[in-house]
């Protein structure tokens, strides 16, 4: 629910923004971010708007016959009810500040940056902004059927390195149990179609889909 998300967003201490293609497959990861941060983007990126200035009233036609005051129905000095204008309520009117949705749309202004989350490294250490690609993309555990959330697990090299690069094409993410089951018992190979082709040393294979968005 809305509200449900608002909540979650007030409460988040940094925010993300995934990059997905037309098959919701990421491509690309940002830094993260506190809210504070985006409303300030979007507060500098977006001033508030000024209010309309109200509209004069406009003179009378000289050539308008006069009207009765009992026709009018009005009495005294003062002009009749129709020859008073108002602004419009829109003019007086602004929409409240929402912390919230100027996050949203300063992260919608500033996209990741594609290219940069999902480059290997010439080393054997996988970089945060390396595990946070992985992270998005693989959702969780890419052993089939496990759920442990990616964000508790190794990023583990499919082919070990150095004979595989630190590469998002070469890591995966593994709960530490699956990790020492692939070490053990099985390879792992990765299809052209994003699926996660497991084999044990028994000639079984088990496949495992990409978790899109």
């Amino acid at each position: 629910l809305p509200s449900t998300a608002r909540d979650l967003l007030d409460d988040a201490a940094d925010l993300t923004a995934i990059n997905v293609d037309e098959n919701g497959t990421p491509f690309s990861v940002s830094d993260p971010v506190t809210p504070a941060d985006l409303a300030d983007t979007a507060t500098d990126a977006e001033p508030a708007s000024e209010p309309e200035p109200a509209v004069a009233p406009e003179p009378a036609d000289a050539r308008e016959p006069a009207v009765a005051p009992e026709r009018a129905g009005w009495d005294g000095p003062t002009a009749p009810p129709s020859a008073t204008r108002t602004a419009p309520a829109s003019a007086a009117r602004t929409a409240p500040s929402d912390p919230v949705r100027d996050a949203l749309r300063a992260m919608a202004r500033n996209p990741a940056p594609a290219g940069r989350s999902n480059r290997g490294v010439a080393g054997y250490r996988v970089p945060k902004r390396v595990q946070r690609f992985l992270e998005a993309r693989d959702r969780t555990c890419v052993f089939p059927h496990c759920t442990r959330p990616a964000l508790m697990t190794d990023k583990d090299h499919r082919k070990p390195w150095p004979l595989g690069p630190t590469h998002p094409d070469n890591l995966q993410c593994l709960c530490r149990h699956h990790h020492r089951a692939k070490q053990a018992a099985f390879t792992v190979e990765k299809l052209p179609n994003g699926d996660y082709q497991w084999t044990s040393r028994g000639g079984w294979t088990f496949t495992r889909q990409p978790a899109g968005y």
